[in-house]
């Protein structure tokens, strides 16, 4: 491999040397981007070499090795099940290290120290400042651009003290594959980790042609199927015992694009009028935690020159004729789990939810914002047309009033074995068993030393 890169870098040397103009320029940057690649991928590989022994010198001492958890949001909290395998494992000592709640800005008054509770709640202990004389050895984190989650340390020194664990929340379900999955998986910054872990094998593929070849990346499967395995089917959310019960879960993208999905704005006023006509019927509403911040927030609207068609006036008083009835109810809620095991079916425009809900296999109803099934599949990957194959997809609200009639009241549901064979097909690597894989593969390699 050092052959190879000094290859390339001789290579790109010797075609800008004897261009002109243009090319010339073009090829000095290149020369220039894959020495500087090639030499910190090298510098960082000989890093965690260094880390590793470290660590496993400190497992023979019998000494904790201490893993902190980033968290900057409920909704994109997804390593529970890795968090509870390693805290029931005396090798590791784990903790949450609450950044600031940046979804949550100028929406809610405290939305970090609701974050805070979310997770001592469920007996987790958290943490709130990296200490830098006292930094975990492991840090595990959803996103590698830490500048906008509020970090307040520089992964281009964080790499020098930690093993850094990448996990990305969602299920990759959406359009312009590649564009996606090197946004969420290629970008140079995860030259810094050690490990990357992948939901699924069209995620694990896409890793083959980024900046680390794909030779930090575990296929691993999704912690988030874990809890939605195993959680209790108990939930206080829902109002009543004898209804049919129905998530609708919308996105937040409702402004004018191309790539906006979200049909809220569309819709909110006939579920409103249905379930005053239809008392068999319940209804909690999951919304995106960015779509109440998209509708509230005027720094974001700018930014994104998104220009939504309801006020928060509009929304709050929608919110609230919503939670007085008598057979609606709201979630806006990171731990949903019990929400999804308990419910009957699932109507959305959630991009993540698309692969997340399957796994219960329970009907679905994918709300289409286009107006044909060609245009509306156009904004979804392999994986996600292959997932789409048993949804329902709904261009009208007659198309939603005949799913709820028809596949949820009545159990006209089509679609059971097809979602089955979805479900085996991309959703189930290391079925139930997400977190105890992730623990175990950290812990035997930091354990055992590569010959």
């Amino acid at each position: 491999m050092i052959a190879k890169n000094k290859f390339n870098e001789i290579r790109y040397f010797l075609t800008w040397k004897f261009s002109f103009g243009k090319k010339r320029k073009h090829y000095k940057q290149k020369y220039k981007n894959i020495v500087q690649l090639n030499f910190l991928s090298d510098v960082c590989q000989k890093n965690i070499e260094k880390l590793k022994n470290k660590l496993r010198k400190k497992i023979q001492k019998t000494q904790k090795i201490s893993v902190y958890f980033v968290a900057y949001e409920k909704a994109q909290w997804g390593l529970g099940s890795v968090f509870e395998a390693m805290k029931n494992d005396p090798v590791f000592e784990p903790k949450v290290f609450v950044c600031r709640a940046w979804e949550r800005e100028n929406v809610e008054a405290n939305p970090t120290q609701d974050l805070i509770e979310f997770f001592e709640k469920q007996n987790m202990e958290v943490v709130l400042e990296l200490d830098e004389n006292q930094l975990p050895d492991v840090i595990f984190s959803a996103r590698y651009d830490f500048d906008y989650i509020k970090f307040n340390y520089d992964i281009k020194k964080l790499y020098k003290k930690s093993l850094l664990c990448y996990f990305s929340y969602p299920w990759i379900v959406e359009g312009q594959e590649k564009r996606v999955y090197d946004v969420f998986y290629n970008a140079n910054e995860m030259k810094f980790f050690w490990k990357e872990f992948m939901p699924d094998i069209n995620s694990f593929e896409s890793t083959k042609n980024g900046p680390t070849k794909g030779k930090n990346v575990i296929l691993s499967g999704h912690p988030k199927g874990d809890e939605i395995y195993r959680v209790d089917k108990k939930c206080e959310h829902w109002k009543n015992n004898d209804t049919k019960k129905i998530i609708y879960a919308p996105h937040w993208s409702i402004y004018n694009s191309i790539y906006a999905k979200s049909c809220f704005e569309r819709y909110y006023v006939n579920f409103l009028n249905y379930l005053t006509e239809h008392p068999e019927i319940e209804i909690i509403l999951k919304p995106h935690p960015m779509l109440r911040k998209l509708i509230y927030d005027k720094d974001i609207q700018k930014t994104w020159n998104a220009t939504p068609n309801i006020t928060p006036e509009e929304y709050e008083e929608f919110i609230n004729k919503w939670c007085n009835l008598p057979n609606a109810n709201i979630v806006d809620d990171g731990n949903y789990f019990n929400l999804f095991a308990t419910s009957d079916a699932m109507i959305l425009d959630s991009l993540s939810f698309t692969a997340e809900y399957m796994l219960l296999n329970k009907p679905m109803c994918w709300c289409s914002k286009q107006d044909t099934e060609e245009e509306f599949r156009k904004y979804f990957n392999r994986m996600g047309n292959d997932l789409l194959n048993a949804i329902e997809i709904a261009f009208s609200w007659e198309d939603i009033v005949s799913f709820i009639e028809e596949t949820v009241v009545k159990g006209n549901d089509r679609n059971d074995n097809l979602r089955l064979e979805m479900i085996d097909k991309h959703l189930s690597v290391n079925k139930g068993q997400v977190g105890e894989f992730i623990k175990n593969h950290i812990k035997e390699e930091l354990i055992y030393k590569e010959e």
